[in-house]
């Protein structure tokens, strides 16, 4: 990963128990190395574990972006 460009909480409908319940999760646009803009993906948080420096470091810089606090 090169760096995290920003990031998002998504909504969604999941159904629990046969009743349908709205889920929220964080998501992070992610420019990989050696790669192009086109080739930038969305990422859950569990799949950056071993870029935490990076996460923490992008949250310092964007106060105003979407953490796992705002979501939790």
């Amino acid at each position: 990963m090169e760096r995290i460009v920003k990031s998002e909480q998504i909504s969604y409908t999941s159904k629990v128990r046969s009743h349908n319940k709205r889920m929220h999760d964080l998501r992070y646009f992610v420019k990989w190395k050696e790669c192009s803009e086109e080739e930038n993906t969305w990422e859950p948080p569990e799949n950056l574990e071993k870029a935490l420096e990076i996460v923490e470091g992008f949250h310092q810089e964007n106060t105003d972006m979407p953490s796992r606090t705002d979501i939790e």
